[in-house]
């Protein structure tokens, strides 16, 4: 038997959520009105449960990059620095060796 979609899987977990919270809850005058309407629309498929159809994140937080962790930047900050050593530490042993043949 082949493994369910992961919107089915969803859609059945809700059902047996609504069906446990009206027979498990002493209020259902309360509950029961509001979780009727939502298991039947889960059970006439009226209610969407895919994520794989829902629109287009357009909102402000994609708009912004991400800050930057003081950590990292010290962090780039010492390679920067550490290369710049490293490429004059180069130069002046490779320079010694042509002056000293």
């Amino acid at each position: 038997m082949p493994d369910l979609p992961g919107p089915v899987k969803m859609r059945q977990l809700m059902v047996w959520a609504v069906q446990k919270a009206i027979h498990g809850n002493r209020k259902k005058a309360v509950l029961e009105p509001v979780s009727e309407v939502l298991l039947q629309g889960l059970l006439k498929n009226e209610l969407e449960t895919s994520w794989y159809t829902r629109p287009a994140c357009t909102g402000q937080s994609g708009d912004k990059k991400p800050s930057k962790h003081p950590q990292n930047i010290e962090l780039i900050d010492t390679i920067t620095q550490v290369r710049q050593y490293l490429s004059m530490y180069t130069e002046s042993v490779f320079l010694n060796l042509i002056i000293g043949l």
